[in-house]
Order: C-alpha cells, then structure tokens, then sequence
C-alpha cells in the first residue's frame, strides 16, 4: 500500500446511473432513474462527519456511477440550438475533436449516426447530466473540499468516461458544484479547479483498482458477454482523424429498444424482470407493446449503427490489439505488473458480443442479415398461411356447418333467403357468405381482443424466457455449458482470486501465513453490475467477494429488498473498509437509511448458487 494511502478509510458504491434528471422546470426525463441527490448529499455529509479514527475517506465510484446511454440526442441538439452551441462547449478542456453545431445537425440528418462516439459529443453529454443533477454535483464538489478523495472507475453505462476531455470535464464540473456549495460565483464559461482539488479527484484505477494486500475492485461488465467492451482498456478507433467510442452491444440495445420502451413508460426497467413486466403491460395495453415492442425505425437504426461498428472493428482490429509497450503503460497506471494485468485480462471466458465473435457474425454481418431475413420470411410466411387456412379453409367450413344447421333446423328463419334464390344449394351458399361476413365484422368489432392475441403470440418467446430452466438451456446452448445468466460475477471474484495467487505463488488458504508474498494477495473482491448487493467468502481462502449493489429503485412488491428496507422500493448500498485504531482493516456491506439519518447493516439475499462451499457473511 502507497504511503500516501495509509491515512485513508474506503467507501465502495456503484450503479447511480446518473443521468439527464430533470430539467429547469423540474420535470424528470422518462428516461432518468437517479432521484436520489439529496440522500446522496446527506450520505457523504454523515461520513465527513463519522470519519473511523480521524482519517479520511476514499470514495471509489465502481462503475456505472453515471449514465451517458439514456441522454437523447434530441436533447443535446435542442440545448446546441438553443445556446448555439453544444452543451459543455464552455469547459475548458485540452482535449476534444470539435464538432459543429452544424456538422452534428447534418450528420443526424443523414442519419449516419457515429457522432454520437465522439468525445465533443460525450462531453455535451455530461453537461446535459450536471445541468440536471446540480445537487448530486454540490455533493461531489464539497465531499472532496472537505480533502476526502475521489476515485472514478468506468462501467459499460458511462464507458465516456475513458475520453480524457470528459475527465477533464468532470472536475470542473465537480469544482463548479463545490463553488455552489460555498455559495461563491461561478464563472460562467468555466475554470479550471485548483490543483489541490482536482488532484483528489482521480482517473488512475478506471478499470480495476488494486490496494496490495486489501482488496480489487472492477465494475465487472466485462464478465457479462452482452456489456462487455471490444478492448477493456482502449475502448476507441481512431478512423483518419477522428477517434471513435466503440460501444459494447447492451449500450446499443439501451439506445434503440430499451430507450424507447422506456419512454412509453418509465417504469418498465426498474421491475426486477423486465420480461415479466411487458407481459403484464401486455394484458392491460396490447396496442402499445406492439406499438413499442417492435419500434421499427429504432431496430434499423440500432441495426443500421451495429453493422457500422462491427464493420470498423473487423477494419481496424489492430488497434484494438495493444502491443506490451501499451499494456506496460497501462499497468503502470493501474499500479500493477505486466504479467498480473494480462492474468486480468484473460479472465473473461467467452469474447464480447461487439468483436469478431460468430454471435457478432450472425448479428452483423451481410451474410448474416441474409440468414435473419430468411428466417424472418420462414416466420413471416408461417404466420401468414395459418391466417389464410383459417380464413379460406376453417372459417368457411365452420361457416358451412352452421348455415346447414340453421337452414335445417330453423327454415322459417330463411323465408327471405328462399324467396330469393331458387333452390337450396343457393340459400345455403348464401347463409354460409352472411355467417362468414358476420364472423369477420365480429372480429373486427373485438379488434382489441384480436390484437391481444397476436400480441400474446408476438410475446410468447418473452413467456418462454422468463422460464429459468427454458433461459438457462438457451444460453448454456449459445455460449457453453459453463456459462451461468444469473450469477457470472462471484465466479469472476473467484477466478479472479485464483489468478492473485498464481501470480504471487501463494496456496490457497495460505491468508493467515506471513510470507510477503501472502500479504499481496487481496483479501476483499469488489463488484458492482447487476445491482445485487452480496458478501460471501470466495470457497478455500479468507478472501471475501463484495457486490455493491445499487442506488436506483425496484417497484416490485414480491422483491426481498422491501423487507430490509422497511417497505422501500429503494436501498443505498455502500461496502465500508476502514482501520480503527490498532485494529487491520475490515469490511461491511451496509446501507445509507436516510430515514434515520445513519447507515444499516445490509441484509443480502440468500445465496442460490450451486457452489456448496459459498458462505454468506
């Protein structure tokens, strides 16, 4: 541990998901999900205040603190049409490809799309969140005035942050937050903080974050195959001059599918099964999920834009191969060796969806979108003969079955029909005709009903995919045997672990020892990602894995939360590793109850895993 650490006490949270909030009239973007400022605000009060033995705090943002995905264009370009520039221009930064209002306002006309990559753009952005989210950033500006520390990691939802003009955005946007708190001015076309200050707000540990002997934190959305990045540590194509984000698939389902389901109704994310929710909202409005459930313009953009990236990725997949040069410069920064940084980077059993994998193929590629066109003509074809036989084949025969029973059985009721026509083959063509019209005005007239059968058969897959066991099969056949949906992360704090000790050459269970090389292993595993807050010890060792959880809500009434929080949709789960006096550091999962003003013990679920020797602590 560097000497310079060793007065410092850690605070571990993750998932805010801050995002475009609301806006100067104080209405909430749909989209936004973080409502939290002033509980925030009060949380980071309460640890100045609390500080364990005099020494400060360290606060690790672990991902996904922020949310760059949900911030609209639309938005960014109406504030740029506004001010007549884009949002942020102002920040003064040394980094940034400038962009145009009018080159931005040409390119989203012509639908290319890829602006939404650069780093002016992400900049904008971020802008756009702090303007709607000035509390949470008066909190962030006086927590480090108070000369605690903070350190920002990246998820796969502020993946931005790797840009180093949005670094430097962000401290003078957290600056500008502790110049409010002080009630001190502003400079409106901004400034630079003071050294002091923007030296406590640190970039260094974006994707893991190392403290020898104590612990290892990462957001961990590069175990999950859908989120994770194409390269983990330079996430970007420089293309002739212009250096490109390359988004990880989920950020492109967050922006074409996720985005506009979540317009029509804001609440649909925040359910603890997505799934489940757009069948109940399908029960009570069938026209609206076929309406946002298949948002044709969205799907072609979305696939439109992934096409463009698998396309740059295949083009320039040198870059995204870094030489030992470049891996040697990142372990530097991230205060670990070259050896152990490349352990960590082939942890990941299974490549990402956004790479040269064959999923990507298939999703992606011109022969692939051939593949999908066929099968969706299969699809189209089948569903299209299944109405026709019931229209031509089974409706008329139903038809002729009831016309001969009720010319049969009650003639009298046709004394019109054979004052008409001549003779009986006529009269009961002419009843089954009147029997067939009447089914379809029917029909027709319960069109409500008919499309909540072809939405009932649109979501059907969605039924079968709520089946645990029908989910579990499906990606066990998609990516391996191995591969678990539900829980990747605890066995990536596990490998992870493994891979700590096969570097240093330390047995497992070898904590206790006082070799020197036992005291480099990390004792505590940090992650954050799917917003289960969980403490259980890694099987064979003293070693403890740690999910941070999240801030955001969950409006599920059967959902264990609402027990440990008193009936709230909500918990403020942080993991707390400090030092009293003349004691070794430890660790707690606790959570922030703003109700009382102080943090609980945190109560984690129970553990489901299939591993026997996992422990809950």
């Amino acid at each position: 541990m560097d000497a310079k650490d060793d007065n410092l006490n850690y605070l571990f949270v993750s998932d805010f998901h801050v995002a475009a909030g609301t806006d100067h009239y104080g209405a909430p973007s749909p989209r936004e999900d973080f409502f939290f400022d002033d509980e925030f605000h009060r949380f980071v009060e309460w640890a100045d205040s609390n500080r364990v033995n005099g020494r400060k705090w360290e606060l690790v943002f672990v991902g996904d603190c922020f949310d760059f995905l949900p911030v609209q264009l639309k938005s960014v370009i109406a504030d740029a049409e506004y001010w007549g520039e884009l949002p942020g221009f102002e920040i003064p930064t040394s980094h940034g490809d400038y962009i145009s209002l009018e080159d931005l306002q040409e390119e989203r006309e012509k639908e290319e799309g890829m602006y939404w990559l650069r780093q002016t753009v992400s900049i904008a952005r971020l802008a756009l969140i702090e303007k709607g989210h000035r509390r949470f950033f008066q909190a962030l500006g006086w927590w480090v005035g108070q000369g605690h520390r903070l350190v920002v990691m990246r998820g796969n939802h502020d993946m931005e942050l790797y840009w180093p003009g949005v670094q430097e955005a962000l401290k003078v946007l957290v600056w500008e937050g502790y110049l409010r708190s002080k009630n001190r001015d502003v400079d409106p076309f901004g400034g630079f903080p003071e050294k002091s200050f923007a030296d406590r707000i640190v970039f260094d540990h974006s994707v893991f974050y190392y403290k020898k002997g104590l612990f290892y934190a990462e957001h961990g959305f590069q175990h999950e195959i859908f989120c994770a990045a194409a390269n983990l540590l330079r996430p970007s194509i420089k293309m002739d001059d212009t250096e490109l984000l390359i988004p990880d698939f989920g950020g492109l389902l967050v922006n074409y599918f996720v985005a506009p389901m979540e317009d029509a109704n804001p609440t649909w994310e925040n359910s603890s099964n997505p799934a489940k929710f757009v069948i109940e909202y399908l029960r009570k409005k069938p026209e609206q999920i076929l309406r946002y459930l298949v948002p044709i313009k969205s799907l072609r953009r979305g696939m439109k834009m992934g096409t463009r990236i698998w396309r740059l990725i295949n083009e320039y997949e040198d870059q995204l191969n870094l030489s030992d040069e470049e891996l040697k410069g990142h372990a530097a920064t991230l205060g670990v060796s070259l050896s152990l940084l490349k352990r960590l980077l082939a942890l990941p059993e299974r490549p990402p969806v956004m790479s040269k994998s064959p999923l990507s193929w298939f999703l992606f590629s011109y022969w692939g979108h051939i593949i999908k066109a066929a099968l969706l003509l299969l699809g189209l074809m089948l569903g299209l003969g299944l109405v026709a036989s019931y229209l031509l084949v089974i409706s008329p025969a139903i038809s002729a079955w009831l016309a001969d029973v009720l010319v049969n059985k009650i003639p009298d009721t046709f004394d019109i029909l054979h004052s008409i026509f001549s003779n009986e083959k006529e009269v009961s063509a002419a009843t089954t005709l009147i029997v067939w019209v009447g089914s379809v005005i029917t029909a027709w007239r319960i069109k409500n009903k008919v499309i909540q059968i072809i939405a009932a058969l649109i979501v059907l897959p969605l039924r079968i995919w709520v089946w645990p066991d029908f989910k579990m099969l499906a990606f066990k056949a998609l990516l391996g045997s191995g591969y678990d949906p539900e829980e990747h992360l605890f066995p990536a704090a596990r490998n992870t672990e493994k891979a700590f000790r096969a570097e240093f050459n330390v047995e497992r269970g070898a904590f206790g020892d006082i070799e020197p090389e036992s005291s480099r292993v990390p004792r505590y595993y940090i992650f954050g990602h799917d917003h289960h807050p969980a403490a259980r010890e890694i099987p064979g060792s003293d070693a403890v894995y740690f999910n941070t959880g999240s801030w955001l809500p969950s409006f599920v009434t059967e959902d264990p939360r609402r027990q440990r929080t008193g009936g709230l949709d909500v918990e403020f789960t942080f993991l707390e590793i400090s030092k009293k006096k003349n004691a070794d550091y430890a660790a707690v999962l606790r959570r922030w109850n703003d109700a009382i003003g102080m943090p609980s013990r945190q109560i984690v679920d129970p553990i489901k895993s299939k591993d026997k020797l996992a422990v809950q602590v």
